[in-house]
């Protein structure tokens, strides 16, 4: 008796390892047919409908503002067209700051920031090479601040969050019919219903 009592202690053991041993086999057996799955639509879509690749160049403040990063560089990719644009501290796109000279700080949406534009195609780095061509090399310099998106709400923002770090001579401010809906879209600043 006793020897047939070990023999089912023996089966119940042999069987509960056969069920892990399956569970095990089938586990390996999801996540190796999600790995595939993954890889073959990655092929795909890379066959059938290539994205665009680009990286980003957008950080957020502490006070939640969407800023351009502070330094490095960033890939914009929009189908065939590929730019690379530069950024330094605080949050400048275009040239590295220099620190003698009037600075002119430039705030605006995309179209100052020059989105999918090379550098040299800026409207802001035009200004900057006529107003060299006017008073000298070095006499002024403008510092794009510009973001994609940004409102009249966001220039303020920034001004509030760096105008102390930059320390402008002058704020230029562009301005399209879209930057005030953007500002009251966001909900930065709000009027009080207060009369008095």
């Amino acid at each position: 008796m006793p020897v047939s009592c070990n023999n089912n202690s023996y089966n119940g053991e042999s069987v509960r390892s056969d069920k892990k041993r399956t569970i095990f086999f089938n586990f390996l057996l999801m996540v190796a047919s999600i790995i595939a799955t993954l890889l073959l639509t990655e092929c795909i879509f890379r066959l059938v409908s290539p994205q665009n690749l680009t990286g980003s160049w957008f950080v957020s403040t502490d006070s939640g503002l969407l800023v351009n990063k502070s330094s490095g560089t960033a890939k914009h990719q929009h189908g065939d067209r590929v730019v690379r644009y530069s950024f330094y501290e605080p949050n400048f796109r275009g040239a590295p700051p220099k620190e003698n000279g009037i600075k002119i700080l430039v705030v605006g949406d995309s179209f100052t920031f020059g989105l999918l534009l090379d550098e040299e195609d800026t409207y802001v780095y035009h200004l900057q090479q006529h107003t060299d061509k006017e008073f000298g090399t070095g006499v002024c310099q403008y510092l794009n601040a510009a973001v994609g998106g940004w409102g009249t709400a966001d220039y303020v923002a920034y001004i509030e969050d760096f105008g102390n770090i930059v320390k402008p001579d002058i704020i230029l401010v562009f301005f399209n019919g879209m930057n005030i809906n953007r500002s009251v879209n966001r909900g930065i600043y709000t009027l009080s219903d207060k009369t008095n």
